[in-house]
């Protein structure tokens, strides 16, 4: 599966913690992307970052996400990367990462999801102030023909702009 992500620039515009269900390439089309990697640890750790961990998996016959609770966990950071357009990266579906957008305007990524391998959910780890989403299904937002199609004119005027505009 081929997609495109629009990362917004801004403060606290950075993803959860998380791994995919499968293994992942992503090319950096225009701006610049920011990801850390991290690794467990024992939840009893005192180094590291606490985080609450869910495992999230599809639900009912929409496929909205469930996130439920596989108790408390502890991170640690293995690597941080800077992404430029024209460069790229891949990750098997266990690599826990968190990404953002690393750039004054908005960064533009194609997404590539193999399939192959894939696993039944995705573990992601929220820290103490995200909130407790437990046991509830998250709604995937649908969209129709007539919306896909603004959204693919809204991405090709984005990627028709200067950015130093």
């Amino acid at each position: 599966m081929l997609r495109a992500h629009v990362w917004h620039p801004g403060h606290g515009t950075s993803e959860d913690i998380h791994n995919h269900r499968s293994p992942l390439a992503s090319y950096v089309v225009r701006g610049a992307l920011g990801m850390e990697l991290y690794e467990p640890m024992d939840p009893g750790a005192g180094e590291g970052v606490a985080a609450a961990w869910y495992r999230e998996s599809l639900t009912g016959d929409e496929g909205d996400w469930l996130l439920e609770p596989s108790g408390d966990a502890r991170l640690r950071l293995v690597q941080s990367a800077r992404y430029t357009a024209g460069s790229g990266y891949a990750l098997p579906p266990h690599v826990l990462h968190r990404a953002w957008c690393e750039a004054e305007w908005p960064t533009v990524t194609l997404f590539l999801e193999t399939g192959a391998g894939r696993r039944r959910y995705t573990d992601v780890f929220l820290g103490a102030a995200t909130g407790d989403p437990a046991g509830r299904a998250v709604a995937k937002k649908r969209l129709d023909v007539d919306d896909y199609l603004a959204e693919l004119a809204a991405l090709a005027d984005l990627l028709a702009e200067d950015p130093a505009d």
